[in-house]
Parts: C-alpha cells; sequence; structure tokens
C-alpha cells in the first residue's frame, strides 16, 4: 500500500478515565481551549498535544475570561496525549519564586521558556513601566525548574 493512501482512522468512542463509562470522543483542532466535565484543569491543544495550565494566573497571561473553552467527554482527553504543562505568556508578565529575590523576564524558546534576570529595578521600569512590580507573578518552585537560565 502507498503511505499516501493510508487513511489514519481515530477512534469515536472510549472509556472515561473518570468512571469507565463509554463515552464518544469529541472532535479537537489545534490552538482550542478545552476541559471535560470530570476534571478541572484547562487544555490548550498544541501540537497535537494537551497543555495544562497550571492556575487561572498563567491561563490569563494567555487569554481572558471571554475567551471560549470547549467541553470535551473525559474519554476525549485520554486520546490526546499530555504535552508540557503551559508556562506564563513571554513578554507579558515577570516571574519569581518566594524563595530568592530574583526577578525573570520570561523569553519565548519553545515548549519551556528561558528566564533572564534582570539586573535591577531600573531595567525593570525600562522593560515594563514604573509599575513593574505590578506584573511580577510568583510561580511555584517545581513549575520554576522547567525554565531554562
Amino acid at each position: 500500500m502507498i503511505e499516501d493512501e493510508i487513511e489514519i482512522l481515530t477512534p469515536t468512542v472510549g472509556l472515561s478515565p473518570f468512571d469507565g463509562s463509554v463515552e464518544p470522543i469529541t472532535p479537537v483542532k489545534e490552538m482550542e481551549l478545552v476541559m471535560s466535565e470530570n476534571f478541572d484543569a484547562v487544555y490548550l491543544i498544541k501540537d497535537g498535544t494537551r497543555r495544562v495550565f497550571l492556575n487561572e494566573a498563567i491561563y490569563y497571561t494567555w487569554f481572558d475570561q471571554q475567551t471560549e473553552i470547549k467541553s470535551v467527554t473525559d474519554a476525549t482527553l485520554v486520546t490526546i496525549p499530555l504535552g508540557a504543562p503551559m508556562l506564563p505568556k513571554p513578554s507579558n508578565r515577570l516571574v519569581k519564586i518566594t524563595s530568592i529575590n530574583t526577578v525573570y523576564q520570561i523569553e519565548d524558546n519553545g515548549e519551556n521558556g528561558k528566564l533572564v534576570a534582570l539586573n535591577d529595578e531600573e531595567q525593570a521600569a525600562e522593560l515594563f513601566g514604573d509599575d513593574w512590580a505590578t506584573t511580577v507573578m510568583d510561580i511555584d518552585v517545581t513549575l520554576f525548574v522547567r525554565f531554562e537560565r
């Protein structure tokens, strides 16, 4: 069989990881926000994976509350590979962890992102304005290690 002639089939039903019931598989698209009935997490479908937003603060660096989130079945989530968690949007917020005083700017560097330490408050004000301190987000240390530095 020629490779171009192979049709890729996806299941139309699957088992819910919540209760084992048979559910339809909800079609999803790239760059769509999804969540299921029995799990609170919101995922972004990106590069064929589902990337979770670990909290509302990170979600709101990317989207506003008016952004539509598609409801999918629990069984649908199982069919989409889990990707890396979503990090705060680059160039939108400054970040730090509570145990370190250093403030970092996020640079886009693919899936993991890159942190660049700011030298001082003057540099922060130059990049983010006089109210730069309002853009600083404390992030969990477990998320901090996902960034390159």
